[in-house]
């Protein structure tokens, strides 16, 4: 498993590195399905105030995230520069849904 630790001074930068780790489509789809359930997840918690829900969040969105990137991708998970890493994570979103 690969692991990387390059450091990228702009998410124009980052960016098609981000996509070039993200290239099976089976990876793609874990992280759009744990991306939705966060968004989900975090609604209900706040609309329903079971704010005990809010704990799930990182289980859900790593959990769907590391299952792509361990067993699919084959490659570790980004964590370089987290608003870099949400900031892809929505673009990759974006690509699938558009």
């Amino acid at each position: 498993m690969q692991n990387t630790h390059t450091t990228f001074k702009s998410f124009k930068a980052f960016y098609p590195y981000y996509l070039k780790e993200h290239r099976n489509v089976i990876c793609r789809r874990l992280h759009f399905i744990g991306s939705v359930l966060v968004l989900a997840v975090s609604a209900i918690a706040l609309i329903k105030q079971q704010y005990s829900l809010l704990w799930l969040l990182p289980v859900i969105g790593y959990g769907f995230a590391w299952i792509g990137h361990f067993f699919f991708e084959k490659t570790a998970q980004l964590l370089l520069n987290i608003l870099f890493t949400v900031c892809g994570e929505i673009g990759l979103c974006l690509k699938i849904c558009l």
